[in-house]
């Protein structure tokens, strides 16, 4: 499944970039779990994949296509205030 990451700056929605997520990552014993940051290769982002967010700024991730009944997408943000 391919999963869009996307910025609002309370105004509009920016695409930051998409990413191809393995069925079953992170949980099959196969396949890690993904950074949605890592892959992406943005210019602005910090060493170690950090993305800077304004205090009114909101990060959200969709999926490209829909996802059936019986799939589940966890997503997990770690931040913190520097």
């Amino acid at each position: 499944m391919t999963l869009i990451l996307w910025f609002n700056d309370g105004v509009a929605d920016f695409k930051l970039g998409e990413v191809l997520v393995l069925d079953g990552a992170g949980t099959n014993g196969t396949d890690p779990a993904q950074n949605l940051l890592a892959p992406l290769s943005l210019p602005f982002l910090q060493n170690g994949g950090g993305l800077p967010l304004s205090a009114n700024t909101v990060l959200k991730v969709s999926a490209k296509a829909a996802i059936t009944a019986a799939k589940v997408v966890h997503v997990v943000a770690f931040g913190g205030d520097y």
